[in-house]
């Protein structure tokens, strides 16, 4: 599945910077960057958004543009200078400033000023060639069959995935009256603390049960922790919401996917809430399959949150009433204070 994505038509400008300027460090070092651009306003936008829309394109081709990045511009491959540019925008770029120069009820233009230093500019360059040697590896983890919203219709959505497969039956002889394995394992699986995990719930109200197994892999390395698809009898319910996947075109060529998704983990004895967020923007080219890219990103933000949530899991799994199962308890006992 590919998406339409709508082009925005918008003025870029840059050059020297202007008269009344943030006033440049004194350290002989710094890089001005000055730019303008222009954004139109969508149906039912506020100015707000369409300001922001051009500040960013705005810090962007400043950036882009300044002699020290000319050689690398060249060396690199398009995709790889667009990431760094980004990253410097975000990261580095001082003394920002931003000012509206014209704003009317149909688009939005802005200039933007700052400052970077050669030695941040190292450590961006620095920190590409890290990301470049862990991508290909979060790439190979996308699933054709993976379903991800970026923009959408309720209508356009498949049909959530909820079910596990059937357990498999094996085939037990009749003369077999007692299998003290299988006892064993059966007894183990019930002393596990069960999290109970909803299905994963889009910004647009439309939710989907597809991630469900990278969330079990994620959990499963807690072999005390037993996710599952039904809330009964549950020590924990995990949900899991995507509050932002949007994607924005840079060029013609590329494309900047940012994600935010948030996981919200509940005791349900004590109806505690620990709640962990996270945020992240990669680019892709036009040539991807975005919804390869998407379900990718995904998977890392959810196994990253999964990650955080894992140590207060484990924490009540050492105090869960289902660990006493050996002593005369049938009342669960409470939970000391501070335990979640």
């Amino acid at each position: 599945m590919r998406f339409a994505f709508i082009f925005l038509l918008c003025g870029i400008g840059f050059g020297v910077l202007p008269a009344g300027a943030a006033e440049q460090p004194d350290n002989g070092e710094a890089i001005s960057v000055y730019a303008t651009a222009c954004e139109p306003l969508r149906v039912n936008e506020a100015r707000s958004g369409a300001r922001v829309r051009a500040a960013d394109k705005a810090s962007f081709k400043a950036i882009e543009n300044i002699t020290e990045l000319s050689d690398v511009r060249t060396d690199l491959p398009a995709h790889d200078f667009n990431v760094l540019v980004y990253h410097l925008a975000d990261n580095y770029l001082e003394d920002m400033a931003v000012r509206t120069l014209e704003q009317n009820d149909e688009r939005v233009c802005v200039e933007v000023t700052g400052y970077l230093s050669p030695q941040n500019i190292a450590l961006a360059l620095q920190k590409l060639t890290e990301d470049k040697q862990k991508s290909a590896e979060e790439m190979s983890d996308a699933s054709e069959d993976d379903f991800l919203v970026l923009e959408n219709d309720v209508d356009s959505l498949p049909e959530s995935v909820t079910e596990m497969p059937p357990k498999p039956q094996p085939k037990i002889h009749q003369d077999i009256a007692f299998d003290a394995q299988s006892e064993t394992a059966a007894r183990a699986e019930s002393h596990k603390i069960v999290v109970f995990v909803n299905k994963t719930k889009f910004y647009n109200g439309s939710e989907t049960g597809v991630f469900f197994k990278d969330i079990r892999q994620a959990l499963a390395e807690n072999p005390d922790i037993k996710a599952s698809t039904s809330k009964e009898g549950a020590d924990y319910v995990l949900s899991t919401n995507v509050l932002r996947a949007k994607v924005d075109p840079i060029n013609q060529h590329t494309y900047r996917l940012q994600m935010v998704v948030q996981l919200e983990l509940t005791n349900t004895a004590t109806g505690r809430k620990i709640t962990e967020h996270q945020n992240r923007f990669i680019l892709f080219e036009s040539d991807d399959d975005e919804q390869q890219v998407a379900s990718s990103l995904m998977r890392k933000l959810l196994n990253k949150g999964c990650q955080r949530l894992l140590p207060k899991i484990t924490y009540q799994a050492d105090t869960s009433a289902k660990n006493m199962a050996g002593n005369a308890i049938i009342t669960p006992a409470q939970s000391p204070a501070g335990v979640d």
